[in-house]
């Protein structure tokens, strides 16, 4: 008979969500059962989905909440900073009804802090895998996650294409010395993250890596997408 190794409940969450493993860097392409879009990152992705002529596979499963511009001082559209905050509140509630989305909006009695949400709302529930924008996560469960934390996947600034370069530089370049501000290197340390500020070209180089080396895992998985 087999010996049967212990796995902690992390380890059998994870192995049950693993697609596709990277064999070299042991890192794992995870199935997402559950996804809450923020206001402040997700018309990137609405935006390649146009593009593409794709629909979201699973709208059932994708919920749009406003956290970050929603102001505390009323309900309404009106009342949020600055126009700019204004328009990408408005998108996501766009964005989720083109797409067919649940959405939290602005006067939805439902509407709060997404981490408040997702357990009131029965979204976040025990062995789920659930995202969240700007690098939120969520968990339920009756015990911690194991001391040793996942590494952060590397992130970076994308900028429009056609962007010109003295800008692109420019860009870099202050983002680069104010990611190394004490203060700032900080709260990534109490994020687990490591602000490194690389160069335009080496990010580039990144995000080329990261595609052929998951484009090959998926290949090599014979995963391949639903008709």
């Amino acid at each position: 008979m087999a010996a049967i190794t212990p796995r902690s409940m992390f380890q059998k969450i994870w192995d049950n969500h693993t697609v596709a493993k990277d064999e070299n860097s042991g890192e794992a392409l995870l199935f997402v059962d559950r996804l809450i879009l923020t206001d402040t990152s997700s018309f990137h992705a609405f935006d390649h989905l146009r593009a593409a002529g794709y629909p979201v596979r699973h709208p059932k499963k994708i919920f749009g909440e406003p956290d970050h511009f929603a102001a505390s001082r009323g309900p309404t559209l009106a009342d949020v900073a600055d126009e700019e905050r204004r328009t990408l509140v408005h998108a996501l509630g766009e964005n989720c009804a083109e797409f067919g989305l649940t959405h939290f909006g602005l006067g939805d009695p439902r509407m709060g802090i997404s981490h408040v949400v997702a357990p009131e709302q029965g979204i976040t529930l025990p062995g789920l895998f659930l995202l969240c924008g700007d690098s939120h996560t969520h968990s339920a469960t009756d015990s911690e996650w194991p001391p040793a934390r996942p590494r952060r996947h590397p992130q970076g600034m994308i900028v429009p294409a056609g962007t010109p370069q003295p800008l692109v530089n420019k860009l870099s370049a202050e983002v680069a010395h104010i990611v190394k501000l004490p203060d700032v290197s900080q709260r990534f340390q109490l994020d687990d993250a490591e602000a490194v500020g690389s160069s335009p070209q080496e990010f580039v180089a990144l995000l080329k890596d990261e595609m052929l080396k998951w484009s090959k895992a998926i290949r090599d998985a014979g995963i391949k997408p639903e008709q």
